[in-house]
This record gives structure tokens, sequence and C-alpha cells, in this order.
């Protein structure tokens, strides 16, 4: 098989899986059939990936012909595999597999066990996924962009009987859609600046032809997609409500994938930033503050799931602000090392919970004793987070923190995170897997079977060496990079153990305290605000703007239609009175007229 060959089928095969998984109901039925199919198309997509991925030095774009008008192509459909594409493609085919044979285990507790739907999702979602790394084209990311939150909808609202998951998905749609008109309007803004959505064509008419006037508006456009999709301050508000999907959905899309395809879009249009200086610093620091601001809201959550996905926005946040700084090699690999250690926390996370059935930290505690695996995947992926020498979190972090070093204020809210994060981190795991047991449940747990632990074993052997591919990943992105532990980074090493330290203090299993802080702080820090101000802007600021234009519509628009009409209706009304179709009425006319002719005559001439 030839390399375009193998980029062809590393989208279609899961698009195949989803098609028969879907449309072919006694399988669909049958819910174990459709997780050997889904599950055979994932692996097969990702032998795929791992054979291109040692073909990084070959690349290729495969283009056809798309919205043809006016006798000229307006885009084009096609592949683009380079540096950028190949290891995400191996990224999203890793965690895609590893999550749906979770999945199988995780799911067989329910009453109907694993469900066809469920894989049908799964499987549309990591073609979605594929085909968007692979387009080499702004409107065809956009169409990707777009499919990719249907099926996040899909599978927040998963448990399609809670109101809280039919909710959340509903939030996480909207919330996104409206990042996402940015990104659509920079679609327009795009093809009035270059004529093209190609961005090899693009980049080469920034560097060929005359300046742009007004090279921040497109990358600020985008950005909105960006901050929408990776969840950043203040679109970020759906991320925590979309932990009401299943357990392994949040490892697929709201911790490694779905949420990655925001700053994938931003390392594929770097060049885009990197031409408005000033973007790139708006880009650095709400990433920068995103990273600090959810990194707080972490450390204050009682549901581990929503622990994590905190956790998610703020190491979003830190990718965001070393892209914007100038260092996409920091931000994406950080990207990658991270796909790996928060899958597998996700993960280890619903191993738990699959043993206690509560979310809750404050009813776990000394899971540990019962459930060794699990806490020693939870801790490694805590570890690596945290950013502790030798594992991969570790290398990433550095290069984040070293990218920073030119920005002071940006640099601060880094080191900020980098204490924050173990902190909350440390208290989680102590929480859960340290300590007496807190309720019934969590004095008996049961060790998941292999068909969870496999998978996050091997997650957890990625975490723990992933650091030590950050050169060869440099060469593969063609950007060089440089990792150099100065005083920036032993400081980040100090700051990262300090965190760990004060969390053993305050929630070590001799002296558990589920808040170390006062509780009128705690439900300050847990109630940012954030959602309070959609509220009060939907409520007093989109119905008040509806109404003024409901109101104008209805007695300004209408009634001056309204008006128009009635005046028609008199005037033909009165006219009607003229034409009676009576002979003598008419003779009387024209007798009054000669008189007036005559009158007229006598007198006025």
């Amino acid at each position: 098989m030839n390399l375009h060959s193998l980029a062809l089928a590393i989208p279609l095969l899961p698009l195949a899986a989803a098609a028969i998984v879907g449309l072919v109901r006694p399988i669909g039925r049958r819910g174990g059939l459709a997780a050997t199919i889904s599950i055979a198309a994932a692996a097969a997509s990702l032998g795929c990936a791992l054979l291109l991925l040692s073909h990084t030095a070959e690349r290729f774009v495969l283009k056809l012909p798309w919205l043809p008008v006016g006798g000229r192509t307006l885009a084009e459909v096609g592949l683009r595999f380079d540096g950028i594409s190949a290891p995400m493609l191996v990224v999203v085919g890793t965690v895609a597999l590893m999550v749906q044979i979770y999945s199988v285990g995780y799911l067989s507790d329910e009453a109907s066990g694993p469900r066809g739907r469920y894989f049908t999702w799964q499987s549309l979602f990591l073609f979605a996924m594929q085909g968007f790394v692979l387009s080499p084209n702004l409107l065809q990311l956009f169409s990707f962009y777009e499919l990719i939150g249907l099926c996040s909808y899909l599978l927040i609202g998963y448990y399609w009987e809670k109101p809280s998951a039919g909710r959340a998905a509903v939030k996480a749609f909207w919330i996104t859609k409206l990042g996402d008109v940015g990104f659509l309007i920079g679609l327009l803004v795009c093809w009035t600046q270059y004529k093209s959505f190609d961005l090899a064509a693009i980049e080469h008419a920034m560097t060929a032809g005359p300046a742009q006037a007004n090279t921040w508006l497109l990358p600020a456009l985008l950005f909105c997609g960006v901050a929408s999709k990776s969840a950043q301050f203040p679109l970020h508000v759906w991320l925590p409500d979309a932990m009401e999907g299943p357990t392994p959905v949040s490892a697929l899309l709201h911790a490694a994938t779905m949420v990655a395809a925001g700053v994938y879009l931003l390392v594929s249009t770097s060049f885009l930033f990197a031409a408005s200086p000033v973007m790139g610093e708006v880009v650095m620091y709400v990433g920068a503050f995103t990273a600090v601001f959810a990194a707080l809201q972490g450390c204050v959550q009682n549901d581990i799931k929503r622990v994590l996905a905190y956790s998610t926005c703020s190491q979003l946040g830190l990718m965001v602000a070393a892209i914007g700084a100038g260092s996409v090699a920091a931000g994406y690999f950080h990207l990658v090392t991270h796909a790996f250690f928060k899958s597998l926390l996700f993960l280890a996370a619903g191993s738990a919970i699959h043993a206690v059935h509560t979310n809750d930290l404050r009813e776990m505690g000394g899971l540990g004793r019962g459930m060794r695996w699990t806490g020693v995947f939870f801790g490694v992926g805590m570890l690596a987070l945290a950013g502790i020498p030798p594992l991969s979190g570790f290398f990433s972090k550095e290069l984040i923190l070293a990218s920073l070093e030119e920005h002071p204020v940006a640099l601060v809210l880094g080191l900020a995170t980098t204490i924050m994060t173990p902190y909350y981190m440390g208290r989680a795991f102590l929480l859960a897997f340290s300590g007496k047991p807190r309720s019934a449940a969590a004095e008996h747990p049961h060790e998941s079977g292999w068909l969870m632990r496999g998978p996050m074993l091997l997650l957890c052997s990625l975490a723990l060496i992933m650091g030590v591919f950050l050169w060869s990943f440099a060469d593969t992105i063609h950007e060089p990079v440089h990792l150099e532990v100065t005083s920036i980074g032993l400081l980040g090493i100090a700051l990262a153990l300090a965190g760990l330290g004060l969390a053993w203090v305050f929630h070590g299993p001799r002296k558990t305290v589920i808040d170390a802080l006062p509780k009128s702080l705690l439900e300050a820090a847990r109630s940012s605000g954030v959602d309070a101000l959609y509220v009060f802007g939907w409520r007093h600021v989109v119905f008040v703007f509806a109404a003024t234009v409901s109101f104008f519509d209805r007695y300004i628009v209408d009634g001056l239609m309204n008006l128009i009409g009635w005046a028609g209706d008199r005037a033909g009304d009165a006219l009607r009175r003229v034409q009676t179709g009576r002979a003598q009425d008419y003779v009387l006319a024209l007798f009054l007229g000669l008189l007036a002719l005559v009158a007229w005559g006598v007198w006025g001439g």
C-alpha cells in the first residue's frame, strides 16, 4: 500500500465502521459486535498512522476540485501529510483505540451493556478528528471542526435520560458554536484577502505579496474558534459541565483530542499569528490567564472529573500561551504529552468511579488498598501532569516556561499554574486513594478488569517515556528546541515539589482535610461568576435586544406595512363608490362635468 492510500485509509476506516454500525440495525443492536467492528477499524487506522509516521520526510498533498463556481474552483478537498499532521494522527488514533477498548469494560455493568449508538458516535468522531488533522485548507478544517462539535454534543448527552446530561450537551454545543461564528466570518475574510482557503497558498501569499494592513483580523477571527473548542476564558464554561458524559468520552473528547482540535488549529495557522505581533500577545495572555484561572478552580472542586476538567482548561491555556509567545514546538509537544497522561488520569478516575459509583472525592478514600493498579496509574498521571522529572510532562512544561521567559506577566501566571497544578492533583490523589474509606462503597472497592487496565497500562507507559522523544518530535515538525534547565526551569521544579508538599500537608493520610480554605472563600472560588455573567447577558442583553427587535418588527415594520395596506383598502373603497356601474350616475357625472366646463368658459376665460 502506497503512502497516499495509507493516508486515505486513516479517516475512511472509522467512517466505514460508523456507517456499518449505525446503518445496519442488526449490528447496531448487538453491542459486542458493534464494539468489535469499531475497535478493529480504530486499530487499523492507528496502524496506518504509525506506518506514515516513519515517512514524515515524504510530505505530500492530495487535492480534488470542490465547489466549482463560475468556471473556477472555489475550494478543494484533499489530504495534507507533513511533520505537523503526522504526530497528531498517532496521538488521536492511540487515545481513541485505548478509550474504545476501555469502554467495553466500563459500560459492561450498565443494563444494556455497550450500545451500538455509542460506538457509532465514537467511530464518527474518530473520522472527524483524523479528517480535521489531514485537512489542507481552512474550509475543510471548518467542515470537520463542525462535525467534531456534533459528535461532542451526541456523546456528552449519551445518557439522554439524565436532564443534566442534556443541558450539558446543549451548553457545549452553543458555546462552541458561538466561537465557530468567528471562524466562519474568518473564512469570508480569508477569501476576500487571499482568494484562497489553502493554507500553503495563504502562507505563500503572505510572504511573496505586499504586506496586509489588517494582519490581525483573520487570526483574531480564527482564534474565536480556537477559544471555544479549546475552552479558553471566557468560553471555557462548557467543559466542566461536559463531564456528564461517560468517563471514557471525557478521556477521548474533553481531555485528549476534541479540545486539542483548537490548539492544533492554532499550530496549523501559526504563521498568521506570527505575522501579527499584537494578536500573538493577545493569544499568549488569554492562554496564560486561562491557565491560572482554571487551576484555581481545580483546587476547590470535589468532583474528581471536574478537577480533571479544570486541569484540562489550565493545560490548554499553557499550550495556547506558548504558541502565542512564538514557540509552536513547546505548545504542540505539550499537546502530545498531555493527551497521554490526561487520558490516563480520566481512565483511572473512571476506574475508581466504576468501583465506588460516585464522582465525589468526599465519598472515596483508601481506594489504593483495593485498587493498587488504578492507584499507580493515577499517581503516574498526576506526577506527569505536575511536571516531575523525568516524566513526559516535565519536558513539555519546561519548554513552555522557557518560551514565556521574555514575557514577565505571562511567566508569573505560568509559574502560579506550576504550583497549583501539583497541589490540586495531589489533593485529588490523596483524597481518593489514601487515608481511610469515607463511605460504605469505598470500604470494599474492586479492581477493574484487564479490558480497562490494559489501555491504562499502555497510556501509563507513554506518560513515562514520551519525554525522551522530544528531539525526534522536533525533527518531525522541523523546529529546533533547546531544553536547558535554567534558573526558571529549576524554579519550576521547586514549585512543582512545593505544590505536592502542600497537598501532603493538608490532605495527607494522617491529616485528611477535604477543604483547606474557609468555606466562604471556597464558595467564592467555586462560583467564579462567569456562568452568572452568561445568564445575566442572556436575560438582560440578549432577551432585551430580542424584545426590542420584536417590537420594531411588529409595530414599526409590520405597522407600516399594515398602514399601507389599510390606505390602499380605503382608497379602493372610495373608488368603488365612484365606479357604481349605474347609467344614471354616469349621466349625472357627465352633466356636472359639462356644467363645470361652461362655468369655466364663462367666468374663467
